[in-house]
């Protein structure tokens, strides 16, 4: 997750600008948090999608002529990478919501004076450890993982750029798809499971 773009993408050059109210206030916040959710729900709904026509795809294989199998099972991998790329970006928004939620939680915790400081105090006290320990609180109530916390808590106090790619070049391998067609084929399952979930990425808290 590419904390740095998310933050410019809601209008932040610094991270700690997220943490004042003046130049983020509560009425942001929910408007964030309900695009957010709408985004998240397309997210969601396109996982669904692409499971189905995953499994109908799968079908379609297990019906044609010899010669056409191949093709019919790659068309099924294209799907299953377009279902797992929805699924990336359902967590995004999943992890962008913990965030914004996390600035919500912070913003309980710090008593009303600090509330009414400016930008530029409260990039001065950011480093106080008061401020850092109820930053720290508030991400560990809402992110997944204490990664995440450490990451978001350098950010926040040190504005560090914590830009990272995780593109990497995948090859197209039909082998586990033909045996989810069997599968199918069989009996063995209602569904064509193994390694592949068609289930939403979904969580209580999202």
């Amino acid at each position: 997750m590419n904390w740095t773009n998310f933050i410019r993408a809601l209008g932040h050059d610094e991270p700690t600008s997220m943490l004042d109210p003046a130049t983020y206030s509560d009425e942001e916040i929910e408007e964030d948090l309900i695009e957010i959710n709408f985004k998240q729900q397309q997210a969601r709904n396109m996982v669904t999608r692409k499971g189905n026509q995953y499994d109908a795809k799968l079908d379609e294989a297990a019906e044609a002529p010899e010669w056409m199998e191949e093709e019919l099972l790659l068309e099924a991998d294209r799907i299953e990478q377009e279902k797992k790329d929805h699924q990336d970006e359902w967590q995004q928004f999943a992890d962008q919501k913990r965030l914004v939620k996390s600035i919500q939680s912070f913003r309980r915790r710090i008593n009303a004076s600090e509330q009414e400081l400016n930008i530029h105090q409260l990039q001065a006290k950011a480093s106080n450890e008061e401020i850092r320990s109820e930053l720290q609180e508030s991400l560990k109530d809402h992110m997944r993982s204490q990664k995440q916390v450490d990451e978001l808590l350098q950010l926040f106090t040190n504005s560090r750029d914590l830009d990272r790619s995780n593109s990497s070049g995948r090859s197209r391998d039909i082998t586990k798809h033909k045996k989810r067609m069997n599968a199918r084929q069989n009996g063995s399952s209602g569904s064509s499971n193994g390694d592949y979930d068609r289930s939403s990425p979904v969580s209580s808290d999202d």
